[in-house]
């Protein structure tokens, strides 16, 4: 009813992540600096974190249209509590590889050789693990193991980290300490002030259509 009312051809606070009403907050527009950063640096984690609803996994499908034009392949994986046994066919899924009654082994193999494939087509690879706080000790290990994996001096997967604050906590423990120095960049998503939400409100609106009638009294 009130789309009608206002005009709007969309439901400007949705649920459903949509890269078109991000709003580029200053939070936002630091956490994509340090994403193509590192990206561009070709190895290692990089590390973005934040409180529920900070726009993190908004963010990461904005960096997925940056990225749109490069030569790259990237696997993203939405972590729900993963282990060391999981973690690795989830990877080879992730990456369209089979991994169904195969052996860990197997997987580090196949995985290993997918890679060098794309190495040698000048093809980046690119794993973003979103909700990784979730994540046990041991499916991070694994994730460390994989960007390890190069040739040549060249690293052959580089691996984005997405999470709740409980992300960095969990990384600066003591048995952390190797992925730790493979971490290139990190940046944790602030909320916006207030000044920033009455702009954020704004933005959301106007990108569905909104046009100042009825106009909005401030103190809304």
């Amino acid at each position: 009813m009130y789309q009608a009312f206002y005009k709007l051809r969309g439901k400007p606070f949705q649920l459903t992540p949509d890269p078109a009403m991000l709003f580029p907050s200053k939070g936002h527009k630091r956490a994509m600096a340090y994403l193509l950063y590192g990206f561009e640096q070709g190895e290692g984690f990089v590390m973005i974190t934040g409180a529920v609803g900070t726009g993190k996994t908004l963010l990461i499908q904005k960096l997925f249209e940056e990225l749109a034009h490069r030569n790259i392949v990237v696997a993203s994986l939405a972590s729900a509590n993963l282990d060391g046994e999981d973690i690795l066919p989830a990877v080879a899924s992730a990456l369209d590889l089979p991994y169904e009654r195969r052996s860990k082994e197997a997987l580090l193999q196949d995985v290993k050789q997918y890679l060098i494939s794309l190495h040698a087509r000048h093809t980046h690879a690119l794993l973003v693990v979103d909700e990784a706080q979730t994540l046990t000790p041991t499916a991070l290990e694994m994730l460390r193991i994989l960007s390890n994996f190069e040739l040549k001096g060249h690293a052959l997967l580089q691996i984005f980290l997405v999470g709740q604050t409980e992300l960095r906590r969990i990384i600066v423990s003591n048995h952390m300490e190797q992925l730790r120095q493979r971490i290139i960049a990190s940046h944790r998503i602030e909320p916006m002030g207030e000044e920033e939400c009455g702009a954020y409100i704004q933005h959301r609106l106007h990108a569905v259509g909104f046009n100042n009638d009825p106009e909005l009294a401030p103190e809304i």
